[in-house]
């Protein structure tokens, strides 16, 4: 891509050996510009939605959120639950016409939140035909299933780091939208996701997207704010990142099983904004992709000066 304004063409794809069994996603739009992870236990079909919901994430930046959007997939059941099935299904509550629970729902939602705004468009591509990025894509996301078969962290790809005029440059990482920190370094397995959704819940917590919010929130959350009151939900704290603020690296660690703990600190300049505070967010679900936070606390930082 020579432009800034050029399309972004990427092949999607997902990967399961034994379908549940060890999975993996990918997203590849050239061999310097591709992601991949996965879990233990998993679909094919949830592979192929994950690697959609993934290139989305990962283009959702002030540079790359202008592009048209080409997703290259060879999964028919991805493109029509997105293009087709998804549009129908929301209308209705979120409810299928035979009212069966709708698989994967949690990620085909996220998806439709994303996609909304976004210049996207779908084509198929027959697997396993010569394809050369679908061929990346289908590498990628099986390497990743391979791995957590075999016991072992899955190979991260760079991601997108930045985008300049002439192209995309391609240092690691992956770029996301202000007030938060560029540069994290790649993260492997449930962290790297744990890190991406804490910082969409940032955004929306900074934007006061109460709707957004409800989807990263747990019913019944436990929240200790700055002053030591405990509150229901985030919307309820009296202060939110501003415009001056400035988000630190959010360290991921796991807290247990199915559990993940973020920290990280906000420092700000905005009248509303108390100084420094850190602040400790605690995961959990049965996956990194469906966790909720069940428990935050803000500690003020003193100043030893």
């Amino acid at each position: 891509m020579s432009e800034s304004s050029d399309p972004i063409r990427a092949a999607v794809d997902g990967s399961s050996l034994g379908n549940p069994g060890p999975a993996g996603w990918a997203w590849v739009v050239d061999r310097d510009h591709w992601d991949a992870g996965g879990w233990p236990s998993g679909t094919n079909n949830l592979g192929e939605l994950t690697a959609v919901l993934e290139l989305l994430r990962a283009t959702d930046t002030d540079e790359l959120r202008g592009r048209r959007l080409e997703i290259l997939a060879d999964s028919q059941y991805a493109i029509n639950v997105i293009t087709k099935w998804a549009p129908s299904w929301k209308k209705k509550g979120w409810q299928k016409a035979d009212k069966k629970p709708i698989a994967n729902l949690e990620v085909i939602q996220e998806i439709d939140r994303l996609i909304a705004s976004r210049d996207a468009h779908f084509a198929w591509v027959r697997g396993h035909a010569g394809h050369d990025l679908n061929e990346l894509a289908d590498t990628h996301a099986r390497g990743a299933a391979e791995a957590y078969r075999d016991g072992r962290a899955p190979e991260p790809g760079p991601g997108f780091a930045s985008v300049s005029g002439s192209g995309f440059e391609s240092s690691p990482g992956s770029g996301c939208a202000s007030p938060i920190d560029e540069g994290d370094p790649p993260a492997v397995d449930s962290a790297a996701t744990i890190r991406r959704r804490q910082k969409s819940l940032i955004r929306a917590w900074a934007s006061l997207n109460v709707k957004e919010l409800d989807t990263y929130e747990a019913e019944g959350a436990r929240i200790i704010d700055h002053e030591g009151h405990d509150r229901l939900e985030l919307r309820d704290v009296p202060i939110r990142p501003g415009e001056s603020c400035r988000v630190s690296r959010i360290e991921i660690c796991e807290g247990g099983a199915n559990m993940w703990i973020a920290t990280f600190t906000i420092s700000g300049s905005d009248a509303t904004w108390p100084g420094t505070i850190r602040i400790t967010h605690v995961w959990a679900g049965s996956s990194a992709d469906t966790a909720r936070v069940i428990w935050q606390q803000f500690t003020p930082v003193v100043d030893a000066g």
